[in-house]
């Protein structure tokens, strides 16, 4: 018996109503405060894995919720040193949000995890990362920044003279000056100096004594004592003349006859 086209319409329609009630709605099936809520975490780390004490280290994680709640507490704790509240970066709760916060630590090697939670109810869930990368966090003493040095200046390199291609004459010897007109005069020789000698005169005078330093210079004697030696030669000269040129007693001599200017000349004188 064919199924009436009215029968057929109302049963289709039953159906895709059934269908339609008996598909969960999302919104209601997963709730914070649902057993359906779940939660975890994922891509922990620190970056960078190693520095000092200046050094600003961030820790991140990332954070998946399936009812897109959002974490009541998300922390990253250093193990033996602090805990660290995280903050929301970027991305969405349902296809993973990225929670950080940047610090600075002390000396040491740190281990650490990341721990959350969130929901209420029957909802409540709490999630904890052991699995981070690196594994620990290498923290030295910083070192004092190294001074800056002061730039030096450029010194002007002094320029080369260039070295002479031949080598300068060596000065020779210059020859002995000129002597001098007081050096010229040549030293008397004891065989070329006359002696004074007084003429006609047969009296020897003897040399004046004289002392250093005491009388008149000695040229000035020599002309006194050579004047006196004159004048007493001739004296005696003059003594001894008169006396060989007097006539011898009881002979006399007959005077010349004078001649008178009308006078022949004399002839020559007859012989005897």
């Amino acid at each position: 018996m064919p199924i009436p086209r009215r029968l057929l319409a109302v049963l289709a329609a039953s159906a895709l109503l059934g269908l339609v009630a008996t598909t969960p709605d999302p919104t209601t099936a997963a709730s914070c405060a649902g057993n359906s809520h779940t939660m975890k975490l994922s891509g922990g780390g620190v970056a960078p894995g190693r520095g000092t004490t200046a050094t600003k280290f961030t820790f991140s994680v990332t954070y998946t919720d399936n009812s897109s709640c959002v974490p009541d507490r998300i922390v990253a704790i250093v193990v033996g040193l602090r805990t660290i509240d995280l903050s929301y970066v970027s991305g969405g709760l349902q296809s993973g949000a990225t929670f950080a916060r940047t610090v600075t630590l002390p000396v040491g090697s740190w281990s650490y995890r990341f721990e959350a939670s969130s929901g209420s109810g029957a909802g409540r869930r709490q999630a904890k990362l052991t699995n981070v990368s690196p594994a620990k966090v290498i923290v030295a003493k910083a070192t004092a920044a190294p001074t800056a040095k002061p730039v030096a200046t450029a010194v002007p390199t002094p320029r080369r003279t260039p070295a002479p291609t031949k080598a300068p004459p060596s000065p020779r010897a210059s020859k002995a000056p000129p002597p001098t007109p007081a050096d010229a005069t040549p030293a008397p020789s004891p065989t070329s100096t006359p002696l004074p000698t007084v003429a006609a005169s047969r009296a020897t005078i003897a040399p004046a004594h004289t002392q250093p330093n005491s009388g008149p210079p000695i040229p000035v004697l020599k002309l006194v004592v050579a004047g006196i030696s004159t004048i007493g030669g001739l004296l005696l000269f003059a003594a001894l003349s008169s006396r060989w040129l007097r006539p011898a007693p009881g002979v006399g001599l007959a005077p010349l006859p004078r001649r008178r200017r009308d006078d022949p000349p004399a002839g020559p004188e007859p012989p005897r």
